[in-house]
């Protein structure tokens, strides 16, 4: 394993509780001040929150979280996402039923993952470097194999499934009309993120003994990344009936976002994981009316304000995670760097309540200046713990030196 693995993996803590009591109130703060002004009436609640806490983003996301919690970084989930769409499609025109395509779009992310799991957990290259020259390498194949932006299915592949979807129940209506794709969508998502859940669970009830653990784990995460996103590929092909060819590596920085949001890094140990399965829904919706009402940073199609999210979540985690390490040695400057970068996300957030240009670039320039000031304050803080550790301890007298 790299430096750069061993760094981002969970490492130990003194106080768990600790990290995860932050990490939890900052999304649930985060999360609400944004749902706020996020202004979704009764009408809207359905398709603006829960569908998009559930929309097909959520299981690469989850599969980005799952291989940081072993310590590796998945930079392949969007190229592989449409590969997997692409191959859900092509088993489509050959006539396979609804269930078969789903499964070849996550064979495709299988088979993806599985070889990023040999050259990362079994020939111990860095996973940053692998995943993002096969990445670029399925986007390569994807765009030079098919012409459009597109590859279309036959229509009416899953009509039978979307016939399964209740118009109205006796007791009340629902909250959407007739039969839309997109609720079949939310229910295969759901149904694949209860099944992750399980596989977790069960394997923290049994525990994975042996001096191999972490080769292990790393390997499994790996390949959950990959048939998780290949099978989110499929299920945007069973939503909108087509799937997308991409224009870049690496587009969509919400995946990201949610998954260093739901703690997949800051929650410590490996009983915590469910934690992070739980809260990546919820991660999701920040991110997505983050990027859709703080600020509006687009530059050659990259959202930029998902990447300043990315960025200031970095940042408040390491403020926590050396709070948590360094608590009885720096106490005031450890709670300062965490009040700061924890207060400027919140703060920034705040942005997307207000309507008035003046107010909205205050808040902003707010945000920025506290997460800057936090991380000022945080590399003062690891510095003279730094200088603590390498003081040499004193001689307890009467003692022979």
């Amino acid at each position: 394993m790299t430096s750069l693995e061993q760094k981002i993996r969970p490492g130990p803590s003194d106080h768990p509780w600790l990290r995860e009591l932050l990490g939890a109130s900052l999304l649930i703060v985060l999360t609400a001040v944004l749902l706020a002004g996020w202004g979704s009436d009764e009408q809207r609640h359905f398709k603006d929150v829960v569908a998009q806490m559930y929309s097909f983003r959520l299981l690469p996301a989850l599969g980005f979280a799952l291989a940081l919690r072993c310590g590796a970084i998945d930079l392949s989930v969007w190229s592989v996402t449409a590969l997997g769409g692409v191959a859900a499609a092509v088993a489509a025109r050959s006539g396979l039923a609804p269930a078969a395509v789903l499964l070849a779009g996550m064979t495709a992310g299988l088979l993806m993952g599985a070889l990023h799991a040999a050259l990362t957990a079994g020939l111990r290259a860095p996973s940053p470097a692998v995943t993002l020259v096969s990445g670029v390498a399925v986007f390569l194949a994807l765009s030079l194999s098919f012409q459009g932006p597109a590859v279309a299915a036959p229509e009416g592949v899953f009509s039978r499934w979307i016939e399964l979807v209740p118009a109205g129940l006796p007791g009340g209506p629902l909250p959407w009309s007739n039969r839309p794709p997109f609720v079949l969508s939310m229910a295969l998502v759901s149904l694949a993120c209860l099944a992750v859940g399980a596989v977790v669970l069960a394997g923290a009830l049994v525990g994975y003994p042996g001096p191999r653990r972490q080769r292990w784990t790393l390997a499994a995460s790996l390949c959950a990344s990959g048939a998780l996103a290949g099978l989110a590929g499929a299920i945007w092909l069973a939503e909108h009936g087509s799937a997308p060819i991409p224009v870049r590596p690496i587009e969509d920085l919400r995946i990201p976002a949610a998954a260093l949001l739901s703690g997949a890094v800051l929650f410590a140990g490996s009983g915590r994981t469910l934690l992070v399965v739980l809260a990546i829904a919820p991660a999701l919706l920040a991110a997505t009316i983050w990027q859709a009402q703080v600020a509006h940073l687009a530059a050659m199609g990259v959202q930029l304000q998902t990447a300043v999210l990315i960025g200031m979540t970095i940042v408040a985690h390491l403020a926590i995670i050396h709070a948590d390490r360094a608590w009885r040695s720096g106490a005031v400057l450890s709670a300062v760097a965490v009040a700061a970068t924890l207060g400027a996300m919140v703060v920034l957030a705040f942005a997307a309540m207000s309507t008035d240009p003046a107010g909205r670039l205050f808040r902003q320039a707010t945000g920025l200046a506290g997460c800057l000031a936090g991380a000022v304050v945080l590399l003062i803080a690891k510095g003279l713990h730094r200088l603590r550790l390498d003081q040499p301890s004193p001689i307890p007298p009467g003692s022979v030196p």
